[in-house]
């Protein structure tokens, strides 16, 4: 009877032992600090966008346009066409705005990565922004935190640096 008992509790374990391994087996590897699959093209935009993050903290006008396509054009996700931005109204908005901020620390998690056309990309990332800005009073932090969406193109020019460029968002 105890050999009996020995072997159901035996073949038990080993049934939820089972559907445990089962069960973690069909969850996809995520890249780290991010809720996006391990896949090649994934890790590529995602190191795209570290340049990206680390170009921002660097405050480099011409370290961020290196990644930002000629063609690029953003609505600022307004109807305003005050808002509208193309490759040269974003270069003069940053050469306003960045000199103001001493000091830029970001956390960026991805969220999604999706094809939305051949060698086009769409990224949905959180952004966890810290600026020490100039205002009139002096400076002051400013925390901002918001969900950004960006479109990606896979470049042609194969003597770029980087892989990608942005054509939307910023």
């Amino acid at each position: 009877m105890k050999t009996r008992s020995y072997l159901h509790r035996s073949a038990l374990l080993l049934v939820i032992f089972g559907v445990l391994l089962l069960n973690q087996g069909c969850k996809p590897r995520l890249l780290p600090s991010t809720n996006v699959p391990a896949t090649r093209v994934n890790k590529s935009i995602v190191s795209f966008l570290e340049h990206y993050k680390s170009n921002l903290e660097k405050r480099s006008v011409d370290s961020i346009m290196e990644l930002v396509a000629k063609d690029f054009k953003d609505n600022m996700g307004s109807e305003d066409p005050a808002n509208y931005l193309d490759y040269l109204g974003l270069k003069e908005r940053l050469d306003k705005t960045l000199p103001r901020i001493s000091d830029l620390r970001l956390g960026l998690f991805v969220q999604h990565i999706a094809k939305i056309a051949k060698d086009t990309y769409e990224v949905v990332f959180y952004f966890n922004k810290h600026l020490l800005v100039d205002v009139p009073a002096g400076e002051k932090w400013i925390s901002v935190k918001e969900v950004s969406r960006m479109e990606l193109r896979k470049r042609q020019d194969k003597d770029s640096p980087y892989e990608y460029e942005i054509i939307k968002g910023i």
